[in-house]
């Protein structure tokens, strides 16, 4: 039982790693795009290091992972990227995010927690974030910029801020 799989260079294909037993998934820098399903039914972490990715693939990241990390080279999150996930419930953004997408991690109903690293908030489509996500999850965010999150929609709507202080 070989506990990462790699996605290392051009496209992963059409149910490239469906139903695998990995625990831990890395898509890496050089990772264009990523076929239909790629992960369907896929448990455990995804790594996603890839700004390169031009086209996330129907289940793409919706499958079952419960924690996903966008890697310091990802610098916007897609529509769509984790919609509807419901074993989602770690997301880590790096400080290099500027924008979120649509419906990126709207339905994500078991998220407990985001860490959001970026100095500025950044930027949101529509519907992001659903409204049990304010309510329910604690977005992590580093002291020295907390109140700049508390000043932006959506990221005011969030009820539990958790400062963090090793960001």
């Amino acid at each position: 039982n070989i506990p990462e799989g790699k996605v290392t260079s051009g496209t992963s294909g059409i149910c490239a790693f469906t139903g695998s037993s990995f625990r831990k998934y890395i898509i890496n820098e050089t990772v264009t795009e990523i076929g239909n399903y790629a992960f369907f039914d896929c448990e455990g972490e995804i790594v996603i290091n890839s700004n390169q990715l031009s086209y996330y693939a129907l289940g793409g990241f919706t499958s079952k992972f419960s924690k996903v990390t966008f890697g310091e080279n990802v610098t916007s999150i897609p529509d769509h990227a984790c919609l509807r996930n419901t074993n989602l419930t770690t997301v880590i953004i790096p400080e290099s995010v500027t924008s979120i997408g649509d419906y990126a991690f709207n339905g994500c109903t078991n998220m407990t927690d985001l860490y959001c690293y970026a100095k500025i908030p950044p930027s949101t489509g529509e519907n992001t974030f659903d409204e049990s996500a304010y309510q329910n999850v604690k977005l992590h965010v580093p002291t020295k910029y907390q109140k700049l999150y508390q000043a932006v929609d959506p990221w005011n709507k969030f009820s539990n801020f958790v400062i963090d202080v090793t960001a």
